[in-house]
């Protein structure tokens, strides 16, 4: 595969996209190269927002989406727009086009629903509706629709809109800054595109209990050819595919919608949500340990097909595309989710025993180094700083944000309800946490060698922090 350049090549063997070009582009003068990286397997547009997608050959790119694409929004009673994470039954709204004229959707149990795609100017109802931090506006499209979401949902007071204005992007509280003056959406949650790549859901399958489809993502285009997330170093780009040149925004953070099963239109458990959140995009190398370790893990585990590897070239963490900004070139890690050592305290633990109804262990947390005589959480105080055990210097990388591993209960192999994962989200989501943490509640400081120090650190060193 060629090296990135500045400008990435994605090439339409069957389909083209034809669009408008932004007046931004417009502007630009200088001639571009581009670096072919693969091509476009699947397109797809979801004309309702959260109801199921139509595949199609080609589609035209217009600076708020796809043509047709998230044009429709549901909203309950209070103005909030509804998605499969309220009510997955969304899921199975099937929409299809008829003579480019109506917008037909079909459920279990209802009637073909059909709608006029261009509304009467005279429409009696618009609406500014919020999507997350941004506004856009939309007509309401009338009584019928309302209804027979209304009754497909057993929901009262839904109400259908149709996209008048898209949002602004630059408006977006958050991630605003990443925009330019001129880029809009739909009602998509922030941009108007998003890509995916076969061999990222192809990786990510590798590591799940059972495989799941590219539905679960609710991509606008599917890209074939690359390597599974190289589409993280797309930073930056430019990425041209037909006629139409995109910018990239921001890498596209998941959330519980993808447990939905689109076929069934039901929740099934945490996954792949769980995986994801486990599985760092930071490759290191193993080496596979046989036939023998894997039969063994795969019949305890009563689930076949496991692989055990052993590490044979550590991660770099500077590739990390969330948090590669706090590591240093030469960082590195084995197969831990981000650094290569975590520190928690005892004080620490029994803070948070006293708000639990049953105390846990410190196994709960899988530190490395425990460290005892401090005052609860004056952990959270190392940041920027040197750490020193033993003969080893650490650098702090940062705190730890916690997930439902904590609820494993290491006596049993058992998930045992929510604690201590809830009550650390009460107590331990402190208001000076790095917003990249988002809702994930802190325990423990992860830390990696400072330099190219190496030594022994045993039970019993000081622990000692630099000014």
């Amino acid at each position: 595969m060629a090296a990135f350049s500045k400008y990435l090549l994605i090439s339409v063997p069957v389909v083209a996209l034809a669009g408008i070009a932004a007046l931004w582009w417009q502007l630009e003068k200088r001639e571009r190269s581009y670096t072919e990286v693969g091509r476009v397997s699947s397109l797809i547009i979801y004309p309702v927002k959260s109801c199921k997608g139509i595949r199609v050959d080609n589609a035209k790119c217009f600076k708020e989406g796809m043509e047709h694409d998230r044009r429709w929004i549901l909203l309950d009673e209070n103005d909030i727009f509804i998605s499969q994470r309220v009510d997955p039954k969304l899921a199975l709204v099937v929409p299809h086009f008829e003579g480019g004229k109506y917008l037909c959707l079909d459920a279990p149990g209802m009637k073909t629903l059909k709608l006029n795609i261009d509304l009467p100017e005279n429409q009696q109802e618009s609406k500014r509706i919020r999507v997350y931090r941004v506004y856009g506006g939309g007509q309401y499209i009338g009584d019928e629709a309302a209804e027979w979401f209304s009754s497909y949902l057993k929901r009262p007071g839904c109400k259908l809109y149709k996209l008048s204005q898209p949002k602004l992007i630059c408006e977006d509280e958050k991630w605003g800054d990443v925009a330019l003056p001129g880029d809009k959406a739909s009602f998509g949650n922030f941009s108007p595109f998003m890509i995916t790549t076969e061999q990222s859901l192809v990786a990510l399958n590798g590591v799940l209990p059972s495989p799941v489809t590219m539905e679960r993502f609710r991509p606008n285009v599917v890209v074939d050819g690359l390597k599974a997330y190289d589409e993280d170093k797309w930073t930056k780009k430019i990425i041209k595919i037909g006629d139409v040149e995109f910018r990239f925004l921001k890498n596209c953070g998941r959330c519980s919608l993808t447990t939905v099963n689109p076929a069934t239109g039901e929740k099934e458990g945490n996954e792949p949500l769980a995986t994801l959140q486990r599985v760092w995009r930071v490759y290191g190398e193993g080496l596979y340990c046989g036939d023998e370790a894997a039969e063994w893990v795969s019949t305890f585990l009563n689930k076949p097909g496991y692989k055990m590897y052993k590490l044979s070239k550590p991660r770099v963490i500077c590739e990390d595309d969330k948090w590669g900004d706090v590591a240093l070139p030469g960082d590195k890690a084995a197969f831990g989710d981000f650094a290569p050592y975590l520190i928690a305290t005892e004080a620490s633990l029994e803070a948070v025993n006293t708000e639990l109804s049953s105390p846990v262990t410190m196994e709960r947390f899988r530190p490395n180094v425990v460290v005892e005589g401090m005052k609860a959480f004056d952990e959270d105080k190392w940041a920027a700083k040197i750490i020193k055990v033993g003969d080893v210097e650490f650098r702090f990388l940062k705190r730890c944000g916690r997930c439902q591993l904590t609820t494993v209960n290491p006596d049993t192999g058992e998930k045992e309800g929510d604690e201590p994962l809830a009550t650390l989200r009460r107590i331990r989501l402190p208001e000076d946490r790095d917003p990249r943490q988002g809702n994930a509640p802190l325990f423990g400081v992860l830390v990696t060698p400072h330099g190219n120090t190496v030594g022994v650190i045993k039970i019993g060193d000081a622990v000692m922090v630099s000014e």
